[in-house]
């Protein structure tokens, strides 16, 4: 994933915390804004995250499930 990036080593970790801790999506005009990379490089970047975060289906979840700020469809409420 963090092969032949073009914008340093430090950007590209600090892209995938946000998009892995963020509640909301993160637009690629955020990431070029505060990263400084092109939109291309932003897009194709983000899209490589995306696909190494994706299930590949040899280990679905099964039994009970504990998932910590889980919001379906109404609106987000603060704790």
């Amino acid at each position: 994933m963090f092969h032949r990036v073009k914008f340093g080593v430090p950007k590209p970790f600090f892209i995938c915390f946000e998009m892995t801790t963020s509640t909301k999506s993160l637009s690629i005009r955020y990431t070029v804004a505060g990263y400084g990379a092109t939109e291309k490089t932003a897009h194709l970047f983000m899209h490589k995250v995306i696909a190494a975060m994706e299930s590949n289906g040899k280990y679905p979840m099964d039994g009970i499930v504990n998932v910590d700020g889980f919001v379906l469809g109404g609106v987000e409420q603060g704790i």
